[in-house]
């Protein structure tokens, strides 16, 4: 199964059938062009992005700022990130950001919590339960993937 085919069923398993295309393409490829996927590989890598996107903006490409940060401007797209970035490039940054914050933390759970809270160790367990979640999805979808 191609990634973008990926990215359209775990969006519908997560319960947004009506998720933008082009936001699924982008963040296919975005997995697809990272040299070193996180989470056990890139099945696993989209399965996060697409659950953290879910999360954040119901993968509508324009989403309604509805948190604290996104209301007084501070946070944006589809991962509410600090950067206006065009839609093409959300799910890059994102990714990109993701890599810088792992090295620092000590691992791909702790460069989440970086990215969700400023911290290596806040938000615990908020990221258990995404991470728990698109594990879940990516089972459900692609029952073979270690």
């Amino acid at each position: 199964m191609s990634l973008h085919a990926l990215a359209t069923v775990l969006a519908i398993v997560l319960g947004h059938p009506h998720a933008n295309p082009e936001l699924l393409r982008y963040a296919a490829e975005a997995v697809e062009r990272d040299d070193s996927p996180m989470f056990g590989g890139q099945d696993h890598e989209l399965a996060v992005a697409i659950t953290w996107a879910a999360h954040e903006s119901h993968l509508v490409a324009d989403p309604k700022p509805l948190s604290k940060d996104a209301r007084a401007g501070a946070s944006h797209g589809v991962l509410q990130q600090r950067l206006v970035l065009p839609l093409r490039d959300q799910f890059r940054a994102w990714l990109a950001t993701l890599h810088k914050a792992s090295k620092m933390c000590g691992g791909d759970e702790a460069g989440l919590r970086m990215i969700s809270s400023g911290y290596c160790d806040r938000a615990s367990d908020l990221v258990k339960s995404r991470l728990n979640e698109a594990y879940f999805a990516i089972e459900l979808v692609k029952p073979d993937t270690p």
